[in-house]
């Protein structure tokens, strides 16, 4: 993990905003020992609340090192600027 993962992991609530998505995918997958929980599985787990608290950093770092967990991300280059936008 950077530098940057191990502070943001580590100065968050990992089940609030991003984390809580994560953090369910990955309990869900382990309490059913299953690599893709379905919609229900997850709607189980979310309306009990039995994820909270129980998964770490390490848990999420694990999930996205072996490739049980993807973050997608985009680059985009400015092709053209209009001025007339900026104001």
């Amino acid at each position: 993990m950077n530098r940057f993962g191990q502070i943001y992991l580590g100065s968050h609530d990992l089940q609030e905003g991003w984390g809580s998505s994560v953090g369910l995918c990955i309990f869900t997958q382990k309490k059913h020992n299953i690599h893709t929980p379905t919609e229900e599985q997850l709607e189980e787990v979310w309306d009990s609340g039995e994820y909270k608290g129980k998964v770490t950093a390490g848990d999420i770092q694990a999930a996205f090192d072996c490739g049980e967990e993807v973050l997608h991300l985009w680059k985009m280059k400015c092709v053209e600027f209009d001025k007339s936008l900026q104001r």
